[in-house]
């Protein structure tokens, strides 16, 4: 398949101009979410609950307004019923989310656990001794793979890793709209929809998602790095009441900051959608 960039043009106008008609349709869910979450987040770190259900707990709220909020998209994008009560779909969207996530962990571990393997291989078939050192100092391990050049094809393993992992996400890319247009749990049956058609997706891929994201994420970390000067500062002689508000309000604004680019997630995943599902 050739890689054009122009016949990648529409894909990028119709990802665009979805994203715009869903911002308009649901900025008050997207308010909502920003609020919701920076609320779990800054009572997350005000108050210690202990173990991982206190954060599930504080954070779960956002995240069932943020499936309303998505459902919303989605149903602005002509993916279902104008007027149809969002309960059950977005329901079936956060199952679908849900699982997802299980799965997107599940690839992630398998990869993890062969790059170990792997470079265990490495580091033995380079002729050094792991027992020799510290179990926690991989300085020698590492040393060991440079001396004999494998470092490199463990880099390679790597990359290749990230790309397949990459690819998987792409070509899962429509499961969500699926869901709302289907009225079902839609993941891996997604899958052959997307079949030779990611580097029709790329250039929209990295205008629409990893260019906002790694802008978003610089700004959002170094909001994150203002704010911890900022709350220690703030806890001399003032109450525990403050110091949770200045923790919302950098957390407000950290969220906010992603909410342009969820939205465009949204509309390009419905422009993706439309362009490869069956005909019904």
């Amino acid at each position: 398949m050739k890689f054009s960039v122009l016949s990648a043009l529409p894909l990028l106008h119709a990802g665009f101009a979805e994203t715009v008609t869903m911002a308009k349709a649901s900025w008050r869910y997207a308010l909502a979410f920003a609020f919701a979450l920076a609320a779990g987040l800054s009572l997350q770190s005000a108050v210690d609950l202990g173990g991982w259900l206190g954060p599930i707990v504080l954070l779960s709220p956002g995240m069932i307004v943020f499936c309303l909020w998505s459902y919303q998209c989605f149903q602005a994008g002509g993916l279902a019923k104008a007027g149809a009560m969002p309960r059950t779909g977005s329901l079936k969207l956060a199952c679908a989310y849900g699982l997802f996530c299980m799965a997107l962990f599940l690839i992630v571990f398998m990869l993890a656990l062969f790059l170990i393997i792997f470079a265990v291989v490495l580091v033995i078939g380079s002729g050094y001794d792991p027992s020799q050192g510290d179990a926690n100092d991989v300085t020698g391990s590492v040393e060991a793979l440079r001396e004999s050049g494998a470092i490199y094809l463990l880099y390679t393993m790597l990359f290749l890793a990230i790309a397949g992992f990459a690819r998987v996400l792409v070509r899962l890319t429509a499961f969500a709209p699926a869901t709302v247009d289907n009225h079902q749990i839609m993941i891996f049956q997604t899958w052959r929809w997307t079949k030779h058609k990611i580097l029709d997706f790329l250039p929209a891929m990295l205008a629409l998602q990893l260019l906002p994201i790694v802008v978003i994420f610089y700004l959002a970390g170094e909001i994150g790095r203002c704010g911890e000067r900022a709350i220690p500062a703030s806890m001399s002689g003032v109450s525990q009441v403050e110091v949770v508000l200045t923790h919302f309000a950098v957390s407000a604004v950290q969220v906010s900051l992603w909410l342009p680019a969820v939205l465009l997630g949204h509309g390009l995943a419905t422009a993706i959608y439309k362009r490869v599902a069956p005909v019904k």
